[in-house]
C-alpha cells in the first residue's frame, strides 16, 4: 500500500491543534507505471516504424519529434526538423500552402498525400510520396 501523510498545525480557540491526514495513494502510483509503461510503448513503435513520422504541435505547426526512419529517408538531421513549422521543411510547402491558410490543426481534420519531388540535402531530386493526417 502506498500512502501520504500530511500534517498541518494551527490554532483553535487559542490551542495549538495538529491536523493530519493520510491518503491511499496505491491507485494514483500504479495508474502513474501504467503510463510510464505506455510511454515506453509508444516510443519503441515510434522509434522501430517503417514509416516516417512527424509529431507537430497541433496549435503551431512546428515538428516537435520525427522519427529515425524518416530521417534515415530523407537524410536530414533531427536538428533541421525540430522547431520548424511543417512547410518551413520544403516537404509540404506547395501541399500545405493550398490546403491550409492558416494553421489550426485543433479545428480542421486533413489528409493528403501527395508524390513530391524533393531536394535532398545532398542536392539530389527524389520522389516521395508523402501524407500529411490530422485528427483532432
Amino acid at each position: 500500500m502506498n500512502v501520504e501523510f500530511i500534517s498541518n498545525v494551527y490554532t483553535v480557540n487559542n490551542k495549538k491543534v495538529i491536523q493530519c491526514n493520510i491518503r491511499d495513494n496505491t491507485g494514483r502510483k500504479q495508474a502513474e507505471v501504467a503510463q510510464i509503461a505506455s510511454e515506453i510503448r509508444y516510443r519503441r513503435l515510434f522509434e522501430a516504424a517503417q514509416d516516417g513520422i512527424l509529431i507537430l504541435d497541433a496549435d503551431s505547426g512546428q515538428i516537435v519529434e520525427v522519427n529515425p526512419f524518416l530521417i534515415a529517408m530523407l537524410g536530414f538531421s533531427r536538428e533541421q526538423f525540430l522547431g520548424k513549422k511543417i512547410w518551413e521543411i520544403g516537404l509540404f510547402k506547395d501541399i500545405v500552402a493550398n490546403k491550409i491558410t492558416s494553421w489550426n490543426y485543433s479545428r480542421r481534420n486533413i489528409s493528403v498525400t501527395k508524390t513530391c519531388h524533393w531536394k535532398l540535402p545532398a542536392g539530389s531530386i527524389s520522389p516521395r510520396s508523402l501524407s500529411v493526417m490530422s485528427t483532432r
